[in-house]
């Protein structure tokens, strides 16, 4: 029993050595680094969008008890936390970000900035409006995403078709 033992160990230590001195394929390094960096990105952008998600329904929450502390706390974190970081992030992922984008990013630092204001002078006739605001901006930003993404998926569809063959 003791000499069968040793034996499959033998065979085991051998054929790791044996498979371990093969060479290893040559990986394409510079098109890794490519990939990985636009998996982080996407990854930043879609962790930075569930934050702002969860903020806003935590601020939705604040805006409809008047809880003032809450506006204060959530509307800071959605103008810290995703703010220009997502137009930021978009603009690493594609070369160029449309117009409408940074026209949706403006109206929704200004709503921002006029939450923040409510929240401090414990304004609750305007919190609502600007609440509403707030969250229309983004929706605005989802739909032109939406649009763009769209675009480019017809723009794949048409140029992968295969000619047909007469």
């Amino acid at each position: 029993m003791r000499n069968l033992l040793i034996a499959v160990i033998t065979i085991l230590g051998v054929s790791l050595s044996i498979t371990s001195c093969k060479k290893p394929e040559e990986v394409n390094v510079e098109k890794v680094e490519n990939i990985q960096n636009e998996y982080l990105t996407d990854f930043r952008l879609v962790k930075e969008m569930k934050k702002a998600a969860m903020a806003m329904k935590r601020l939705s929450r604040g805006v409809k008890d008047n809880d003032w502390m809450e506006i204060d706390i959530w509307t800071h974190e959605i103008k810290e936390g995703i703010g220009d970081k997502c137009v930021e992030l978009y603009r690493a992922e594609n070369n160029d970000v449309p117009s409408e984008f940074l026209a949706s990013r403006d109206k929704f630092a200004s709503a921002v900035d006029n939450l923040i204001l409510c929240s401090k002078n414990h304004d609750d006739s305007n919190s609502k409006r600007d609440y509403d605001m707030l969250k229309e901006s983004c929706d605005e930003c989802h739909e032109i995403f939406k649009k763009e993404l769209e675009g480019e998926l017809k723009v794949n569809n048409t140029t992968n078709t295969s000619p047909t063959t007469k």
